[in-house]
């Protein structure tokens, strides 16, 4: 994350600064270009567009709180103007970012993205001794996306510059104590140095352990019924659905959630012992997939399964019934 403001820049500084779906590290990466594309054709020779730019792709606590451009919050998480600035932080993302999508999924990697990129953005501006002062980049969001992947696989190992090897989480750990040590050695109140903020490194990082901390996630992850914080705070405002006796969906109370996984693997557990007994109508196929299934449930959970996994018990069950 840099600082870029006009009174910093002068007549010789370069403006540049499985469905099929593509992947949310790869969308990301191409906007950010994109959006660093646009930065390069404004420039002096194009006044309307700069401002334009100046005015929606950088925030400031000026513009979040007395102009009310609070997407900017979110804008400037996907905007650069060095080109070594994108450079560093689409590497840096590239490499750390993949894990984390595979965990969370596409669209709460997106979440993610965004809302470490936000909270950094938030620090910043909170700290920032001119109102005025903006800040732009994807710096706030790739730290807490790090802070993420170190929690995932934290002994990962990395290679600085080819000579030394150290674990994921210590990389990560580094960084952001050098980002915080800078923080607060500031002497002239400003929680910057030169062209980067630091304040917004260490609130990115801060907001990524918040989303993983507390499981912000906004929509379903694959294998499970739940999504953190978010849905417990949904449940206040609608009603619980019974599951009903033959439904193999897992309840939306959480205490419950695992007294229906012990029920459904009973269920099915005794439903293929009836198939052992001597039922023809269940062919080879479907009853050693059913086994597969109940094997996967006792390793895994109900939570596990997926859709597709469901509804295929939903149906053997009934055959089995029958």
């Amino acid at each position: 994350m840099s600082v870029y403001d006009r009174d910093y820049m002068n007549d010789d500084d370069e403006l540049g600064g499985g469905s099929g779906r593509r992947s949310a590290v790869g969308v990301l990466i191409f906007i950010n270009i994109l959006i660093w594309i646009v930065w390069r054709l404004a420039g002096d020779a194009h006044p309307a567009l700069y401002n334009f730019m100046q005015e929606h792709f950088q925030v400031s606590r000026a513009a979040v709180f007395e102009h009310y451009r609070i997407y900017t919050l979110f804008t400037s998480a996907i905007s650069h103007i060095e080109p070594e600035h994108l450079f560093f932080n689409m590497f840096f993302f590239w490499f750390v970012a993949s894990d984390v999508e595979r965990v969370y999924g596409r669209l709460n990697f997106f979440a993610l993205y965004f809302f470490g990129g936000a909270v950094g953005s938030l620090v910043f501006i909170a700290t920032a001794q001119n109102p005025n002062t903006p800040v732009i980049g994807a710096s706030g969001a790739i730290m807490g996306i790090a802070v993420v992947a170190a929690i995932f696989d934290p002994n990962r190992p990395v290679s600085l510059f080819g000579i030394i090897t150290l674990p994921l989480i210590w990389l990560v750990g580094m960084l952001f104590v050098i980002d915080l040590s800078h923080v607060l050695s500031a002497s002239n109140g400003e929680w910057f140095s030169g062209m980067v903020a630091y304040a917004a490194h260490v609130g990115g990082a801060l907001g990524g352990y918040a989303f993983w901390r507390f499981d912000l996630r906004v929509f379903r992850s694959r294998g499970r019924g739940h999504v953190g914080l978010l849905y417990r705070l949904k449940r206040w405002f609608r009603p619980v659905r019974k599951a009903g006796a033959d439904e193999l969906d897992v309840p939306r109370e959480l205490p419950r959630e695992a007294v229906a996984q012990r029920k459904a693997s009973a269920r099915f557990a005794s439903g293929s012992l009836s198939r052992q007994s001597g039922h023809s109508k269940v062919d080879a196929a479907t009853s050693q997939r059913v086994d597969e299934l109940l094997t996967k449930i006792s390793r895994e959970g109900m939570n596990a399964l997926t859709d597709e996994e469901r509804r295929f018990l939903q149906e053997s069950s009934q055959k089995y019934k029958k």
